[in-house]
């Protein structure tokens, strides 16, 4: 029998996570390049490229914006971590998932930076951390099938899936995971053209949308964090805890 509470401490030595991202939201700032260029020396050395975006964003009717809003996108030299920075939000996403210290690390390294920059944000509105787990399964149906039944605990009716017919299968499941913080589940199975395989995608989600000042946010990324961390591993069947095995 699995210690799942050990599971819950430690972290995994060989994940399946594809990508994770952190993202905070505060008041919109059509001003948000009076800062910018101090802000990118900060960070510079370690995310030496910059592009810029056109993000479809969503603002408060009463915000007059200028035709065109940027958003601004640092990345490292390989270009697996970037940050987006835009007028209402900052977020750090990174495709090279070291474990949890090393990502906090990131994000925190970023977000201090951030908030010296940009001293006028004293209120976050949201955070809100994802990650993306993609699990390869086979080349048929039925054999990835079974394979799901033998990693996870059913979120659906398994029996929908035994049919050479399916292509693809999502569920979405959403919750409250407190007063404040939510989660949202994704799976979704589909088939790798490329590869030809079955794959599934799953996808943690969770965000607290309760607003709280600056100084508080390294203790929300810690709260959801844990909690996500235990959703994950209350779905996961001692088969794939095992797979993934812990580090000492």
């Amino acid at each position: 029998m699995i210690d799942r509470d050990k599971f819950k401490e430690k972290s995994f030595f060989n994940p399946y996570l594809k990508t994770v991202a952190f993202e905070i939201r505060f008041p919109s700032m059509v001003r948000v390049i009076d800062n910018f260029s101090e802000f990118q020396e900060n960070i510079n050395e370690i995310y030496p490229n910059y592009a810029e975006g056109f993000p479809i964003m969503r603002f408060p009717e009463k915000i007059e914006l200028p035709e065109t809003i940027r958003s601004y996108i640092f990345s490292n030299e390989n270009n697996k971590t970037e940050i987006r920075l835009h007028l209402n939000s900052i977020a750090l996403l990174t495709h090279t998932y070291l474990g949890f210290n090393d990502f906090k690390n990131k994000v925190c390294f970023v977000i201090d930076n951030f908030f010296s920059c940009f001293k006028k944000i004293s209120t976050i509105l949201r955070i809100g951390l994802r990650y993306t787990n993609k699990i390869d399964l086979s080349e048929e149906i039925e054999a990835s099938v079974e394979k799901i039944i033998e990693y996870f605990q059913p979120l659906f009716n398994i029996d929908l899936l035994h049919s050479n017919k399916t292509l693809t299968h999502d569920i979405k499941i959403k919750k409250k995971i407190s007063d404040t913080e939510t989660i949202t589940y994704m799976s979704k199975i589909q088939f790798d053209n490329d590869r030809n395989i079955f794959y599934n995608k799953l996808d943690f989600d969770a965000y607290n949308s309760n607003k709280f000042t600056k100084d508080q946010y390294e203790e929300k990324f810690m709260s959801l964090h844990e909690k996500e961390k235990s959703e994950f591993i209350d779905i996961c069947k001692d088969k794939f805890l095992n797979e993934m095995k812990i580090t000492e």
